[in-house]
Formats: C-alpha cells, structure tokens, sequence
C-alpha cells in the first residue's frame, strides 16, 4: 500500500536569503510581461525573507551577446521601480548560458556574464550525453570560470546514474536545483531526483525558478518531509557565496 508522507511548512529563508535564478526581467526570457508584475513578485520575494535576487534569463547562441545589454538595462530599471516603492533588496543581474553551437568560441573570445566566484549557470538539456560536454566545460575552467549545471533534476533522461553526476563533479561541476522540484512542481520524477541529489549532498546552490504568481504562492506554502527539511536547514549551500559587495550592507 502506499503511503503518503506528512508534509511540514519550511521556510525558504532558513535555507537562503539569496535567491539564484528567479526570473524577474520584464519580457524578458519568461520573465513577468510588465514592471509592475514583477515588482509584485520581488515583494512577495523579500516578504519570504529573500535579501539578494539574482536575476539569470537564458541566453542561447550562436550570438549569445544579443540579449546581454538588454538584460543589464532591465535590472537596472526593475532595482530602480523596486526602490521607489520602498522594497529593500538588492536585483543583479546574470545569466543562464546554454550549451549549443558557437559555445566554446564565444568563450574563448568574450567575458561570460558571471556571478561572484566566477560561476556560471548553465543549461545542458540539448544534449544526448554528458561526454560531450568534456569540451565546453574545459575551456570555460581554462579561463577561470566555475561551471554550475541548473536543474539537473528535470533531465533525468541525460543524467542516469550517479556516475554520470561523478563524472560531471570530476569535469569540475557544482549543481543548482530549484526549491519547487521538492513540492513537485515539475512532476514526481523531477522531485524524487531532487531528493536524492539532497540526500547525496549534490546539491550546491538552490533557486526559486520563479516566473509568476503560481510559483511565489508554492513557495508561500511551501512544504516538505520532516527529513528534507533537516537536509535544507543543515546543508550549506553556497548562495551566500554570490552577494556582490557593492550590496551585501
């Protein structure tokens, strides 16, 4: 027979007050349509106990500077819209790179959008398997960067094994996964893979993922095992890691 775990409240601000890859940037890459919808959605971030928001659209190749000054110019126009109405956060803006054509010379040839410490987040879901990205992620640590695979809960089909995430660790990866795989947001694969990568210690910076009112009211009401919520309040996730010190007053 199977049998339903008890769920507790958790909040989120006892694992992070720095919140990795929301999507906040106005038409951009998912973002809220409107500055005003996503100002409603950095307030109910910060009434979470969200401090630093970092904002991380996709960028896709070849070109993968077309969308760089835009999003540069959004942040800034959302910290300023979020100022007036009195919100004290910080909003800086990133990106999330994924691995496609053009990849390896655009980093051999230009400066990557990174966060502090030099990481960057990248999406790795247009690939077949983990060997081929041996290239790419070398010349992203032969010029300093920290490789930083995002969601690797939602590809489930491309990460197998345990030994696939080793051989992603030994190539120098660290892993981000989003707070609402836990309460199943993305389907009980995505969850289960979630939890198993908590409970193996993968898991090295969380990110809320959100995108609109639905997912700020899953994390308003965010709830997990007593046992995942052991794991999110004793594991030190890196998030802290990544507050610019021109903001972190």
């Amino acid at each position: 027979m199977f049998i339903l775990k008890a769920k507790q409240p958790f909040p989120v601000n006892r694992a992070t007050t720095v919140d990795l890859r929301a999507q906040l940037l106005p038409g951009i890459a998912g973002g809220p349509a409107h500055l005003d919808s996503a100002t409603a959605l950095v307030q109910g971030l910060t009434a979470l106990g969200y401090r630093h928001l970092i904002t991380t659209p996709q960028l896709r190749g070849p070109d993968y500077r077309l969308a760089d000054q835009a999003i540069q110019q959004a942040a800034i126009q959302l910290q300023q819209h979020v100022d007036q109405h009195g919100i004290i956060v910080s909003i800086t803006p990133a990106a999330e790179y994924c691995i496609g054509e053009g990849f390896e010379e655009f980093v051999r040839q230009h400066s990557i959008r990174a966060l502090p410490g030099n990481y960057v987040l990248l999406d790795i879901s247009n690939h077949e398997s983990v060997r081929d990205l041996k290239g790419p992620l070398f010349e992203l640590r032969a010029r300093g960067y920290e490789p930083v695979i995002v969601q690797p809960e939602n590809l489930p089909d491309l990460i197998r094994s345990m030994a696939a995430l080793e051989y992603l660790r030994d190539l120098g990866c660290f892993f981000q996964v989003n707070l609402l795989s836990l309460v199943g947001h993305y389907g009980r694969r995505a969850s289960s893979f979630a939890t198993k990568l908590l409970k193996a210690g993968y898991v090295d910076f969380l990110g809320s993922n959100v995108r609109n009112l639905q997912d700020l009211f899953l994390l308003q009401t965010f709830a997990v095992t007593p046992t995942i919520g052991t794991l999110l309040e004793q594991t030190k996730f890196k998030n802290g890691e990544l507050v610019f010190s021109e903001i972190s007053k």
